[in-house]
């Protein structure tokens, strides 16, 4: 049984953890989205995506900021998941989790308006339970699965979870009782897996594992308990869905029934509830926006659930997905798809992997929740005008960059031994 919102507040007061609102973005009225709306995902532009567009299990679109489609096959897939990723010539791609054809699918070749125009399996295995969800390390561009077979009382097996490296080759981690949120640490040393058990279809357990991560290698070591929800709030009943983390380290976790997202510390502590008025189904979530610091919560409408809602928390943490865009290559000022630029340095071809700036990619960068009025070295105030806007502070001698907020610039950083560049209006991360 999944427990009610009346009784999910009351423990929420107990706990005297803070709750925040999110607003609705879509609705049953306006949502081109069904209601098997899933796997949130954003580009580097800081648009969002989720699969079931139109209704469709073939089909995933862009949620924000307007509605369009992104990709659709043209077999019977079950989509499922979305994450992007910049491959090593600086290019945008995207990878499709597909829960039926046990595969990940890499869309590539983007046209202007933003639809990939090519697809192809990137890895498949008839011994992937699904996929139900996907993560990514981005330094590798490594893929992790989750995936579960939905039984009356579970058992071990029942959930797994599988690796795919670059190249395409599919490698299986372990199994578990259903495993369903996934993600990767901002630093890429945790993964993060949720796993679920049923007894006698009542839900008995949700658990979040954390494990040492060697993104690189694709191994996995040291499971632990990360978050025990039958513990930390009392709601062992409700399932986890989707989970995202921002630069901060903070795990934000999707509790498919109760309405709300849980956000835990990277120590897991439990920090604070986002709720999502308008949909109990919470399936998934992921930052993006102009400043990557706008979270989008996806799951079916309350009243109408053949339709796929959305709701919308503007906060000031900037999610990882977004920051790892950015840092890959050019970034874009605009919030239009169809505009992500590229310049000379961030289309150039480089090698796959290393771990020397020689021959790495492009490096990803951090962030840091120093704000101010006025961009550090610029003298621009952060108006309408610049809103969404990036400025280096000094480019091609300093690491440091900021974007425009609402009226603040969020000041946010390049990784070690690399500086912010500035192409035309874009800027980008490089090799110092």
């Amino acid at each position: 049984m999944k427990l009610s919102l009346a009784l999910a507040s009351l423990i929420s007061a107990a706990l005297a953890v803070d709750t925040f609102q999110a607003t609705p973005f879509l609705t049953s009225s306006n949502s081109q989205f069904g209601g098997g709306i899933e796997g949130a995902g954003v580009d580097r532009a800081g648009n969002i995506y989720a699969v079931n567009f139109n209704g469709q299990s073939a089909s995933t679109g862009q949620v924000s900021p307007s509605q369009s489609l992104l990709y659709r096959d043209t077999g019977s897939a079950l989509f499922n998941g979305i994450r992007f990723h910049i491959d090593s010539s600086g290019k945008e791609e995207a990878f499709v989790a597909d829960a039926t054809g046990h595969r990940v699918v890499r869309l590539t070749n983007r046209n202007a308006s933003g639809v990939f125009q090519n697809s192809a399996v990137l890895c498949q295995d008839a011994g992937i339970l699904q996929p139900n969800d996907i993560a990514i390390a981005h330094s590798t561009g490594r893929i992790f699965m989750s995936g579960m077979n939905y039984q009356a009382t579970d058992v071990i097996g029942n959930g797994d979870l599988w690796t795919c490296d670059s190249s395409g080759k599919a490698t299986k981690l372990g199994v578990f009782y259903r495993t369903n949120g996934i993600e990767v640490s901002p630093d890429e040393k945790t993964l993060y897996l949720s796993e679920a058990a049923n007894k006698d279809w009542a839900v008995v357990s949700n658990i979040i594992y954390a494990f040492d991560l060697d993104a690189k290698a694709g191994t996995v070591t040291n499971k632990r308990v990360f978050a025990d929800f039958g513990k930390l709030d009392n709601t062992a009943s409700t399932d986890i869905d989707g989970m995202r983390t921002d630069t901060q380290g903070n795990l934000y976790v999707a509790r498919n029934g109760i309405g709300k997202v849980a956000k835990l510390s990277p120590s897991g502590q439990l920090l604070a509830y986002i709720t999502t008025p308008g949909h109990t189904s919470v399936t998934n979530l992921e930052f993006g926006g102009a400043a990557g610091t706008d979270l989008y919560i996806v799951g079916a409408c309350a009243d109408n659930t053949s339709k796929g809602c959305v709701s919308v928390y503007k906060g000031s943490a900037v999610g990882t997905a977004f920051s790892k865009l950015q840092g890959a290559g050019p970034i874009t000022s605009s919030t239009s798809a169809a505009a992500v630029t590229t310049s000379t340095a961030a289309t150039t071809a480089l090698p796959a992997t290393s771990t020397s700036p020689a021959s790495s990619t492009r490096p990803a960068n951090t962030s840091s929740p120093i704000t101010s009025t006025t961009a550090t070295g610029s003298g621009t105030t952060c108006d309408a005008a610049m809103q969404g806007k990036f400025q280096c502070t000094n480019a091609g001698s300093s690491p440091q960059y900021s974007v425009c907020n609402n009226g603040t610039w969020l000041q946010q950083s390049c990784a070690g031994g690399t500086v912010c560049k500035q192409s035309g209006s874009s800027i980008y991360c490089d090799w110092a």
